[in-house]
C-alpha cells in the first residue's frame, strides 16, 4: 500500500499512553470516536507495522508503532501541516505562549476544518518543539470558539502542560469575557447554574437542559446598558461548549452577531460580539498568578459606537472590570 494511504503513529506517541487501553488512547490522541478506532482494528486496518493484529482492549506497552491502512477517511486526514500564519504575540517566555486569537480562527483542525488553524500557525512558528495530549492539538489546553476573538495560553513544554491542564482541569484559571447582547440586561450582577447539553434537533448547537448533561455556571457584571443593548463582563467558572451564549441566549439576552443562538440580532451589521478579555493563570514554572489581556477588536469598538454613541469610552464605563 501507498505510504499516502496510510497513517503511521510513532512510538514517541505511544509511549504517552503506555497501560492504557489502545482504543480509548487513539480515541483522545487523534480526536476521533472510539467506535472509528474500534472498527479499524477489528477490520485489520490498525495493526502494528510488523503486520500483528490487535484488540480494541490491547495495553500499551510502549514499543509499538502502529499503522492504520486508509488514514481514518473523512475525518483525519493527514497529521496537521505548518503554515504561514501570522500570530499576534501577547506574551512569551520558555514556558508559555500568550497569543490574541483573531475571529474566524478555529484552534485546531476538526471535521471540515484542516486548515488555516492556530495549530497550524504553532506549527510554522515554532515546529514540533510544543508538547500535547494529542497529534493534532500540539501546545493545546484550551480553545475557543471560531467566531470568539480574544487571549488564549499555549503550552510550550510537557511541564507547563501538564500545569495548564491541570489549572484547567480544577478550574483555578480565572477567565473574563466581554460581550454585546441584546436588550437591557436587568442586573448589576447575576450567578447563572444550568446543565449544558447537546441540542435536541440541531447537532450543532448546545442548550440547557434540566436533568441532562453537565454543570455549568457562568457570573454576569453589567458595565453599560442602552434599551437596545447590553455590554457585559462574563466570567465561566465551567468551561462547556458554547457556555457563555448559550446561558444569555437561554436568559433572553442574546449575543448580537450570534448566528447560532442570536435569535433576533442578526439585523445588525456585526459578527459574534464575544471577545476573550482577560486570563489570569499561575506561570508553570514560578507558581506565580500572572494576568494577560487582549485588546478590543475594532468591529467591537465600532459596535460600541454603534449602540453608545461615538464618545462612547468603553474604559471608563467599565468600572467592574
Amino acid at each position: 500500500m501507498d505510504e499516502a494511504d496510510s497513517l503511521s503513529i510513532p512510538k514517541t506517541e505511544l509511549e504517552k499512553g503506555v497501560g492504557q487501553r489502545i482504543d480509548l488512547f487513539l480515541s483522545s490522541l487523534l480526536n476521533v470516536s472510539r467506535n472509528k478506532i474500534k472498527k479499524k482494528i477489528l477490520s485489520g486496518d490498525l495493526r502494528l507495522k510488523n503486520g500483528a493484529v490487535l484488540e480494541p482492549s490491547h495495553r500499551i506497552r510502549g514499543i509499538e508503532e502502529i499503522e492504520i491502512r486508509g488514514g481514518l477517511t473523512e475525518e483525519v486526514p493527514s497529521l496537521p501541516k505548518a503554515e504561514d500564519i501570522a500570530l499576534e504575540i501577547l506574551y512569551e517566555d520558555e514556558e508559555i505562549l500568550i497569543v490574541n486569537k483573531p475571529r474566524g480562527m478555529v484552534v485546531h483542525p476538526s471535521c471540515g476544518h484542516w486548515s488555516g488553524t492556530l495549530v497550524n500557525s504553532l506549527l510554522f512558528h515554532y515546529g514540533e518543539s510544543l508538547p500535547g495530549s494529542s497529534l493534532l492539538r500540539p501546545g493545546i489546553v484550551h480553545r475557543l470558539d471560531k467566531d470568539t476573538s480574544g487571549v488564549m495560553v499555549v503550552a510550550k513544554t510537557e511541564r507547563s502542560l501538564k500545569s495548564l491542564l491541570l489549572q484547567f482541569s480544577q478550574r483555578t484559571v480565572q477567565k473574563v469575557y466581554l460581550c454585546l447582547c441584546k436588550n437591557r440586561f436587568p442586573y448589576l450582577r447575576y450567578s447563572f447554574e444550568a446543565n449544558i447539553h447537546r441540542h435536541a434537533s440541531d447537532r450543532k448547537k448546545m442548550a440547557v437542559h434540566r436533568l441532562k448533561g453537565k454543570t455549568a455556571k457562568t457570573h454576569f457584571t453589567l458595565l453599560f446598558a442602552s434599551s437596545q443593548a447590553s455590554f457585559l463582563k462574563c466570567e465561566p467558572v465551567s468551561g462547556r461548549t458554547h457556555q457563555i451564549r448559550v446561558h444569555l441566549s437561554h436568559l433572553g439576552f442574546p449575543i448580537i452577531g450570534d448566528p447560532l443562538y442570536g435569535k433576533g440580532v442578526r439585523r445588525y451589521p456585526f459578527p459574534l460580539l464575544l471577545h476573550s478579555y482577560a486570563l489570569k493563570i499561575e506561570h508553570p514554572r514560578s507558581g506565580k498568578k500572572i494576568e494577560f489581556m487582549a485588546p478590543l477588536p475594532q468591529d467591537f469598538k465600532e459596535a460600541l459606537d454603534f449602540f453608545y454613541g461615538k464618545n462612547f469610552s468603553w474604559e471608563e464605563n467599565a468600572l467592574a472590570l
